[in-house]
């Protein structure tokens, strides 16, 4: 909430305020995100339609994209001058983007009041890697990759991933890589284990376009992987 919107509630202007509490501000994608909603009024009493959420990305300038949704309908009144806080828990999708690479996640949270104007507050959300994610990561970084920018792709609804888009990372080789180039990956979904597209440029050549799938120990295997594709 900003200082401004907390004064004007303050003192009766604004009228109703919401400022979401998350209970955490790493979250790994898959995981429940729980929070409670704060409802502040002014000097009249607010009736609440209902409570919507919507979790936003955004890679750069890119287009934000909406990863999750949920609407609390049940109605609920706010006496004048009071506090009500109100429980909430959205799952997060096991393809919700990393927040690196410039990639920047959010839970919006909206009061539907009628006939007045609706209340909003964002909040940032910290998406960080799970296990097999970091593994990954630490992989492409030991073989001398570092890590330029993310973007995400969408896909469309007839795609057979199933899901809406996918985040790709890009990786530029330094100097003691045994690749002159760079890397574009992506995780590929709907594989019980780890399934990883990968695209090489290298600075003089064609591009390769590969899959992968990398089974424990992701770290080693997918090392050992790329070492032999790269030298």
């Amino acid at each position: 909430m900003s200082w401004l919107a907390k004064v004007m509630s303050t003192i009766g202007i604004e009228g109703t305020v919401v400022d979401t509490l998350l209970e955490q501000p790493q979250h790994q994608p898959g995981e429940a995100l729980h929070a409670h909603v704060k409802i502040n009024t002014g000097r009249r009493s607010a009736r609440i339609d209902a409570i919507k959420f919507a979790v936003w990305s955004q890679a750069g300038k890119q287009e934000p994209v909406q990863i999750a949704h949920c609407v609390l309908a049940e109605r609920l009144t706010v006496a004048a001058n009071s506090e009500q806080r109100v429980p909430v828990q959205l799952r997060l999708p096991h393809y919700t983007p990393i927040s690196v690479g410039g990639v920047r996640t959010w839970l919006q949270t909206d009061l539907d009041i009628p006939m007045a104007p609706d209340p909003q507050d964002t909040d940032d959300i910290d998406i960080v890697a799970n296990n097999e994610q970091q593994q990954v990561f630490a992989a492409l970084a030991d073989i001398g990759f570092t890590l330029i920018s993310a973007t995400i792709e969408p896909l469309p609804q007839q795609s057979r991933y199933q899901v809406p888009f996918l985040q790709q990372f890009r990786f530029r080789a330094d100097s003691g890589c045994p690749f002159a180039g760079e890397l574009e990956l992506s995780w590929e979904p709907g594989h019980s284990e780890l399934s990883l597209q990968l695209s090489l440029w290298p600075s003089h050549g064609e591009p390769r376009h590969l899959q992968l799938q990398i089974r424990p120990p992701v770290k080693a295997r997918l090392e050992s992987q790329l070492q032999q594709l790269l030298n």
